[in-house]
C-alpha cells in the first residue's frame, strides 16, 4: 500500500476531497495495480460526513480511512504507517494563495514528505520533500505523487534532510 495521511480539524479549506477524488481516479485507471493508495484522515470537523459520503459514492471507502481525533502514541503510530502527508490543498477556498499552515511544519518536524498548494514563505524556494500542486479544485494526481515519492527515496538519507530543515 501507498499510505497518505492528513491531520486536521477537518474543514473545507483542507480540500481533502481532492485526494479522495484522486484516489478514485487512480483506482479506476489502475485496477490491477499492486500499489493500492490509502488515505488516513485524522481529525474531526463539520466536513467529515461529506467526505465520508464522497468516498462511499466514489467507491473508495476501503481506501479512505477516517480515524477521528488522535494524539500521542496513537497519532505517532499512524504517522509511522504513512509515506506522504497532505497539507491544506484548498487555500483558494479562502481566497488565499499564501499561508503558513501548522500542518506543514508538523509534517516537516516529523520528517515526512508532504503535498501542499499555495505559497508558504518558510518553504520557499520549494524543498525537494514538498510536492506542490496548483491551488485549485483539480483532483490530486496520485500516480504523480507515487512517482515523485519513489524518486525522492533514491536520495541519500532523504528523511534526515526534512528534520534538519525543520530545525532551522
Amino acid at each position: 500500500d501507498f499510505v497518505l495521511i492528513g491531520v486536521a480539524s477537518l474543514a473545507d479549506w483542507h480540500a481533502f476531497d481532492r485526494v479522495i477524488k484522486g484516489i478514485a481516479s487512480y483506482m479506476k485507471k489502475n485496477q490491477n495495480s499492486i500499489a493500492k493508495p490509502k488515505f488516513i484522515i485524522v481529525g474531526n470537523g463539520a466536513i467529515r460526513n461529506q467526505w465520508e459520503q464522497l468516498a462511499d459514492d466514489l467507491g473508495v471507502k476501503q481506501q479512505v480511512i477516517f480515524v477521528g481525533y488522535q494524539t500521542g502514541v496513537a497519532l505517532d503510530n499512524l504517522f509511522e504507517k504513512a509515506h506522504v502527508a497532505i497539507a491544506s490543498l484548498g487555500l483558494y477556498r479562502k481566497n488565499l494563495d499564501m499561508a503558513s499552515d501548522l500542518k506543514s511544519r508538523e509534517y516537516a518536524a516529523r520528517g515526512i514528505p508532504f503535498v501542499s498548494s499555495g505559497q508558504d514563505i518558510d518553504f520557499e524556494p520549494k524543498p525537494d520533500f514538498v510536492f506542490k500542486v496548483e491551488n485549485n479544485s483539480v483532483e490530486l494526481d496520485i500516480e504523480n505523487v507515487i512517482r515523485w515519492y519513489d524518486e525522492y527515496l533514491k536520495r541519500q538519507n532523504p528523511f534526515d534532510g526534512i528534520r534538519s530543515f525543520a530545525k532551522m
